[in-house]
């Protein structure tokens, strides 16, 4: 296994750097669609304002899907990937700061459109 990674100095630095950026994206958004719905119901809410909450990722990444869909025809489609990385990072840190669920609510719809801004440009 150790010796596969070797042959990853051949790749070319933009894709060592997408393959990292997609390794690291895909396990901290699975470890976060597990652990906000826990995280959640630690801080005190119910089932359905969990349930409510956890359906605005899904709004975010449909309310983004077009618009990122058209930026990535018109602006360098790394940098908007970048964006999206930055976004989920900012979302991922005010999550776990947020207490109210006025704040939660435009967090998690911002993290939802992130994913669609790193996910787009890639299709």
């Amino acid at each position: 296994m150790f010796h596969t990674f070797r042959h990853l100095v051949l790749f070319p630095k933009r894709l060592r750097v997408l393959m990292l950026a997609s390794v690291v994206w895909f396990t901290a958004e699975t470890a976060l669609e597990f652990a906000v719905p826990t995280y959640l119901l630690s801080a005190g809410l119910g089932y359905a304002d969990i349930g409510a909450l956890v359906s605005l990722i899904s709004v975010g990444a449909l309310l983004m899907d077009l618009p990122a869909g058209a930026l990535a025809d018109k602006v360098n489609r790394g940098r908007l990937m970048a964006a999206g990385l930055v976004l989920a990072a900012l979302s991922a840190w005010l999550l776990f700061w947020a207490k109210d669920v006025l704040v939660l609510a435009p967090v998690l719809v911002a993290w939802g459109a992130s994913y669609q801004l790193w996910k787009v440009p890639r299709d």
